[in-house]
């Protein structure tokens, strides 16, 4: 049904939702709700596209302290069918979910305050390209700074390693220390999770 209301029980208003089909024999797509977008546009975490606009993702409903509407996209409701969801909401010190625009600047990337030192940051370019989701974090190297790792969760690929470096992790937030498009290319529009 068109407009039906899901309950999230996180007390609190969900900034990033992830909704993924289980059953049946189709191609099912991870579909992204986050707060920087709003409910007219969604993303797919296992397909590089741009932000799209729709109202049969989100209905164009904002999520509430208690439930997440959806539209009528297969992806996300069908009548008797098995779906997962995923909702976060932040947690001061511990969460963050919000955009930022790069500056193509190596040696003075943009700083992304997030009122904690990240472990994990999972980002995805919004405007203009179909760049793929990249992922950071402290565990799969030295959990020193400079963070060189990169996973990109829609692609099969290995991790890859950037030669100089990607960001460091700081007390508060996050440095960028490279010109990559998927995560800093100049004037452009990036929406991130950070733990």
């Amino acid at each position: 049904t068109n407009g039906m209301t899901i309950p999230h029980h996180l007390g609190a208003v969900p900034k990033m939702i992830i909704v993924k089909r289980l059953d049946g024999s189709g191609n099912w797509n991870w579909q992204i709700y986050h707060t920087s977008l709003g409910a007219t546009k969604y993303l797919m975490l296992n397909i590089a596209t741009s932000a799209s606009t729709s109202s049969s993702r989100w209905y164009d409903v904002e999520p509430t302290s208690s439930v997440f509407t959806l539209g009528n996209d297969t992806d996300v409701n069908v009548n008797d069918a098995t779906f997962i969801a995923y909702s976060f909401s932040e947690v001061p010190g511990y969460s963050k979910f919000a955009k930022y625009t790069g500056n193509g600047n190596a040696a003075n990337g943009p700083f992304i305050y997030t009122g904690f030192r990240p472990t994990f940051f999972l980002v995805k370019r919004i405007t203009d390209g179909s760049e793929p989701w990249v992922l950071f974090d402290n565990k799969r190297q030295d959990p020193r700074n400079t963070v060189t790792g990169i996973l990109k969760p829609n692609l099969s690929e290995a991790e890859t390693k950037q030669t100089g470096g990607s960001l460091d992790f700081l007390s508060n937030g996050v440095k960028l220390k490279n010109t990559d498009g998927t995560f800093n290319n100049d004037a452009k529009e990036f929406i991130y999770m950070a733990f």
